[in-house]
């Protein structure tokens, strides 16, 4: 089944735009940038162009001519992430799941996944949405099902066309930074390799009881995977399982037995307590928004308390966050925000229940309205939309 006229109408007739790649710098990545941080103590650095720092490639396709193909595959498939075991939403989810007491002398361990998006191949993200679609046929739309997703993912995966630097390039194989389904389908990818590879061999290898724990030890957002290692597994162990997974897969891998950064939190083992902390990374300028900007007043005068009420979700332990508040009002103070604003910001959020801070607005809209009946089948429409994609008058091809 296919998309109603209308439907095809709206995915179809915008104001099209070819799709160009910038590069983002990694900042955090350079060690010239940061051993200069260290020696100048300052927000703003003078330095040479670093010859160590490295770049993200984004390809920002907002009027690409399937940008609107994307961002409705995308809403098809995000019931699904959710069903993938090791899954972790964002930082408030991982707070929820994390352990508040270990065994002594556990091990915090981290993985990643070198240039995940580029390295998952077309036939590996294709697998793995098929997987989940007939695992759990319940969540799939009822009208536009595998067939319209796994046809539409093939289309949108063969056509990663961009600009950069005055020409044209055509993306052969991974999925672009920059689309709406790239971190779905990268959810997904590593998700199947974790349930059809690594759990059987992990069962193979451990007991059954230690297989289950082992599977209910680690939490994954997206190519970042936390391990609370309470058994003694040997972590060149683990990498290797991971490691084996797909040949165009790498892990790397780092290990503490005190304190471990994940997203933006500073997990740390004392004794058998695992206390969190908002982790800053050293590039970490801490440039808020000036009180005195040209910004509506709601949005300055909410800052302070959004900034309190992240301490107060994060930081787990009363004298830690005494201190994060400390520095924050010291930092919004140099913005210019008024202090009782401060003081009663933080007072708002210290008496806010930590656990509230975790509750999140999920609700979804779709762009473009899915009718529940259809009278026809309108494939020959889609048919004409790839073909007039195709013909759009590119410069040339590398």
């Amino acid at each position: 089944v296919y998309p109603l006229e209308a439907e095809i109408d709206y995915l179809e007739n915008f104001d099209e735009q070819l799709a160009h790649m910038y590069l983002n710098p990694k900042v955090h990545k350079s060690k010239e940038i940061k051993d200069e941080i260290s020696q100048q103590n300052s927000s703003t650095l003078a330095m040479r162009e670093p010859s160590d720092l490295p770049f993200r490639p984004i390809i920002s396709g907002t009027r690409c001519p399937l940008k609107r193909l994307s961002a409705l595959i995308h809403k098809l498939l995000l019931p699904f992430p959710k069903k993938v075991g090791s899954y972790v939403k964002d930082t408030w989810h991982l707070l929820q799941i994390l352990p508040n007491r270990v065994k002594k002398g556990s091990e915090i361990i981290s993985l990643d996944v070198v240039d995940l998006y580029t390295n998952i191949d077309n036939q590996l993200g294709l697998q793995a949405v098929e997987y989940y679609l007939d695992k759990y046929p319940e969540l799939a739309n009822k009208r536009l099902g595998k067939n319209f997703i796994l046809d539409c993912l093939r289309t949108l995966q063969e056509n990663i066309l961009y600009e950069f630097n005055g020409a044209v390039y055509s993306q052969e194989n991974g999925c672009a930074m920059g689309k709406d389904y790239g971190p779905t389908w990268a959810t997904l990818a590593v998700g199947y390799l974790e349930e059809t590879k690594l759990y059987p061999r992990v069962r193979k290898i451990l007991p059954a009881n230690e297989a289950t724990k082992f599977e209910k030890s680690y939490s994954r957002f997206q190519d970042d995977t936390l391990i609370i290692n309470e058994d003694g597994w040997k972590k060149e162990t683990i990498l290797d399982l991971f490691n084996d997974l797909h040949p165009q897969l790498q892990f790397t891998s780092d290990s503490s037995t005190s304190a471990l950064p994940f997203l933006d939190v500073l997990i740390s083992i004392n004794d058998d307590k695992l206390k969190t902390q908002i982790y800053h990374k050293q590039t970490d300028s801490f440039n808020y928004l000036h009180f005195g900007s040209n910004h509506p007043r709601h949005t300055k005068r909410n800052i302070p308390y959004s900034l309190a009420r992240r301490v107060r979700g994060i930081v787990s332990d009363k004298d830690d966050r005494i201190a994060e508040y400390l520095c924050l009002r010291k930092r919004l103070i140099t913005k210019h925000y008024p202090r009782k604003l401060i003081e009663d910001a933080i007072i708002k959020a210290e008496n806010t229940p930590r656990a509230d801070n975790y509750v999140r607005n999920n609700h979804q809209k779709l762009s473009c309205q899915l009718h529940h009946d259809i009278s026809d089948d309108p494939s020959q429409h889609i048919g004409r939309n790839w073909s007039r994609n195709s013909k759009t008058n590119f410069q040339g091809k590398h």
